[in-house]
């Protein structure tokens, strides 16, 4: 048997404005004024304690999107890298998603020295430097794969999240060599 849910109103939105253009979001992130800022489609939207204050078309739309700090970090249809500046609300390109090994961007942050730092879907790790991608490390496969990265600024270390059924976070040093396992 089936279920049926019925909406009224705008779904997706709860306050009376106007509609989003969306449903969900490619992300969410606050800017170095402190609007939250979210993309989906070829448009960024901030909000400030929960309202819409501001939208800002973009040339490309965004697959995926992380905060890292006064950075935001957008991933376009277009194969490219880009920060984006909530303030002025504009972006610059910052490197090709063209990754060496071949494969696609699964995760993306700033790691050490701001340095934009991926995972490929084949579980390398690479850094963009000098026009350049180098490669950081290539994790032991694993049942379920590496899923997420990240970067912890306190112990300079990046930290790749394993998938079901490992599911544990896997540190490593800005050189590639293991540094534990939670």
């Amino acid at each position: 048997s089936y279920t049926a849910l019925q909406f009224r109103g705008t779904l997706g939105q709860s306050e009376a404005l106007k509609p989003l253009r969306w449903v969900g979001a490619t992300g969410a992130a606050r800017d170095a004024a402190g609007q939250v800022w979210t993309t989906a489609g070829n448009e960024a939207d901030a909000f400030v304690d929960g309202k819409l204050v501001r939208r800002v078309p973009l040339a490309f739309s965004v697959r995926q999107m992380r905060g890292a700090g006064s950075t935001l970090l957008l991933l376009g249809d277009d194969d490219k890298f880009y920060g984006f500046d909530g303030v002025k609300g504009s972006t610059t390109p910052l490197a090709p998603a063209k990754l060496p090994d071949g494969q696609t961007v699964r995760a993306f942050t700033l790691g050490a020295e701001d340095v934009l730092t991926v995972l490929s879907n084949t579980g390398a790790v690479y850094r963009w430097g000098n026009a350049t991608w180098s490669l950081v490390l290539r994790a032991t496969p694993l049942e379920g794969g590496f899923v997420s990265l990240g970067f912890d600024p306190a112990t300079q270390r990046l930290v790749l999240g394993s998938g079901w059924p490992d599911a544990k976070l896997y540190r490593y040093d800005m050189t590639g060599k293991a540094a534990g396992v939670q």
